[in-house]
Order: structure tokens, then sequence, then C-alpha cells
């Protein structure tokens, strides 16, 4: 299967446009300035805010939820279970600490550490590109095995590239998401 994911990951990064190859490869940094912006003296917490708080958000409404979290001190704006998890980080826990999921875990390293970062962020998106197929919320299956053989095929196909695993996963990412037709 390895290979397979390999394959597919490598097939949408080679048809990544200009644009969509450097809009790729600085999206982390990007995220990375934002979480300084909201934490400026802990790089872990801002990250772990905006990554309790990114399940099933767009990036912009993530982004508003999350500076509204550190500009009141009360994370709201997800279900209760993520708001909490959020909570916990503002108030001081480190998001690995508290966080269970392989997804959150993996966004928040590579928004922490985005060029040292050694596990991708497998979302929907991420798994799809790796099965080279859209599939739907409902035929969907990341469990923890197909998550690390899908995050363990990124990091080789990044190797591969000569880039960092956050940088491949969000070049194939912006790339799947635009012929998907998502802005």
């Amino acid at each position: 299967m390895h290979d397979f994911y390999c394959a597919n990951i490598m097939r949408t990064y080679r048809d990544a446009t200009d644009a969509e190859h450097a809009g790729g490869m600085t999206w982390y940094d990007d995220a990375h300035a934002l979480a300084l912006e909201l934490s400026p003296t802990d790089v872990w917490r801002g990250a772990g805010v905006i990554a309790a708080l990114s399940p099933l958000k767009s990036w912009a409404l993530n982004v508003r939820i999350a500076r509204n979290a550190f500009a009141t001190g009360t994370a709201t704006g997800n279900i209760g279970s993520h708001n909490r998890i959020a909570q916990m980080i503002l108030d001081g826990a480190h998001p690995l600490d508290v966080m269970r999921g392989d997804k959150t875990r993996a966004f928040t390293a590579a928004i922490a550490s985005p060029s040292t970062s050694t596990i991708a962020t497998i979302d929907r998106h991420a798994h799809d590109v790796a099965m080279g197929e859209v599939f739907t919320d409902a035929t969907r299956k990341i469990g923890k095995r197909v998550f690390r053989a899908m995050s363990d095929a990124y990091v080789e196909c990044a190797e591969y590239a000569d880039i960092s695993v956050p940088q491949m996963q969000a070049i194939v990412w912006v790339v799947w998401r635009y012929r998907k037709g998502e802005k």
C-alpha cells in the first residue's frame, strides 16, 4: 500500500502549478507566524489552540475562532470537546499532553515546527490524495494504522522531493482542494 500512496502523492505533487507549489511551500510558515502572533512567548500554545479548534472548520473560520480565544481567554467556536482541549492549552497545558487525536497532534507539530516536523497531517484531503480519489465522509476511514501508513508515505515523498513533510502535505493539499473546486 505504501508504494500506492507514494505514487498518488507524487502524482499530485508533480501536478502543482508554480503558484500552488509556492503556496504550499509557505503555508505552514504562515501558520507558524500566526501561532507566534497569538502567543509570542510560546509557539506551541498558539499552534495547539489553532489545531484544537480546527476540526471541520475552514481555515478562515479557524483563524477567527483562535484569535477570539486568545483575545477573550475563552475557547469557543467548535464542539465541546475541542473547545475544552483548546481551553486547557490556553490555560497552560502543553498541547501534546492533552491532545489525543493523531491529526490534531500532527497539525500542532507542523505549525509549531514547520521545518522539522516529521509526521504529516492526514486530514480528509491528505487521505484522498494518498488514495488517488475523492471519498465521502461516510466512506473515508482514517484509523491509526491508515494514518501512520499515509504519514510514512508523505515522509518518503518529502525526502524524495527534498522538502519538509509539512511542505509536501501542504502542496498536495492546495492542489487537491483547487482541483476539487474548493478555494
